[in-house]
Parts: structure tokens; sequence; C-alpha cells
């Protein structure tokens, strides 16, 4: 059953003829998309987001292009969030696509953590949520670890399609913290 909804997630998002990639250890390619296995997904928001100095508490952003400061946004294609990985990741502005939460992202920052990773041949990405205004409290460092979960398990999608499905509203604002997810195999 879990291989049918992807199937039709690929089909729709991506039109007849898809290659299925889950058939394939870390990673495959669906015209264009390439899709990433075994990524350990983590979450930054203000108040542990340092400026470059390493003082926290800040908005900065490494790479800054479609958003000036680190950014939670709408999650769409058009309107994507703000993510960290390694330099090496890829360039400024690639787009990413996660399915366990329906939303896309953009890189514009760096992530020691997801440094650290890359040079022993994992993947980290680092997804920005929460405000970018000021400090957001206990709530928001709360909210991060119920997000992330241990292991090297999650799904993402890199350089997607715009047609991939969104989940609407934020994942943390006002110190409510959205932890739906969504089955991908």
């Amino acid at each position: 059953m879990n291989i049918l909804i992807v199937a039709t997630l690929l089909s729709t998002a991506c039109g007849e003829g898809f290659k299925n990639p889950f058939d394939e250890n870390m990673e495959g390619s669906l015209g264009g998309q390439s899709i990433y296995r075994g990524v350990q997904i983590t979450f930054y928001g203000y108040d542990d987001n340092d400026d470059g100095t390493g003082n926290l508490g800040s908005n900065a952003i490494a790479m800054p292009g479609f958003h000036k400061v680190a950014t939670e946004d709408l999650g769409t294609y058009e309107q994507p969030s703000t993510l960290a990985a390694a330099r090496s990741f890829g360039p400024k502005g690639t787009r990413v696509y996660i399915p366990k939460y329906r939303k896309y992202y953009i890189l514009e920052d760096v992530c020691g953590a997801c440094a650290k990773d890359a040079a022993v041949g994992k993947t980290r990405v680092d997804l920005f949520v929460g405000g970018n205004t000021g400090l957001q409290g206990p709530t928001l460092r709360q909210c991060q670890y119920s997000l992330t979960k241990s292991g090297y398990q999650d799904v993402i999608i890199v350089n997607p399609s715009p047609n991939w499905p969104v989940a609407s509203g934020p994942l943390y604002k006002d110190g409510v913290c959205n932890t739906t997810t969504y089955e991908v195999p």
C-alpha cells in the first residue's frame, strides 16, 4: 500500500513514465529531481541560530538570496522556508522538498553539524522553524526536539518539481508546534 501511495504522489508530481526512486538504496532520480534516502532532518530556530560569529539568538543566514533572513515561509515552491546544510550539499538557492512534512525549502544557510556529517558520508539538513524577529523561548526548543527523529531515516527531494502536495500552516508559530507528518515509504 505504501508503494501505491508513493506511486500516486510521483505520477501526480511528475507525470507518466516516472522511475520509482524508492527501489534504490540511497538515491534515485526522477525527471531531474534527486531523491535521497537515509537523511537526518533536524530543526533550528531564532534562539539557537548563530550570527556567524558564535552569538546565538539571530535571524542571520550565511547565503541570503530568496530571503534576507532565516524564514519559516509558506513552504510552497513559490514561498519556500529556509534550509541549512553543509556547503557541499549544493549551491545557494537549491530547492528541497520534504515529503514527510509536505513542504518546500531553499538552501540559504550553513549548518556545522551538517558539515561534520558530510565529512563522513552522511546527509543532514536543518530546517528553520518559528519566527525570525526575536527569541521564541523554551517551547521552540521543545518543538525542535519533538520534530527531530533520531537516525538517518528520512527522504528528501532535491531540485523538486513544483507539483508536490503542500501542507498548510507553519511547523511552529506562537508557541504551537505542528508535529503532523505524512507517511513516506
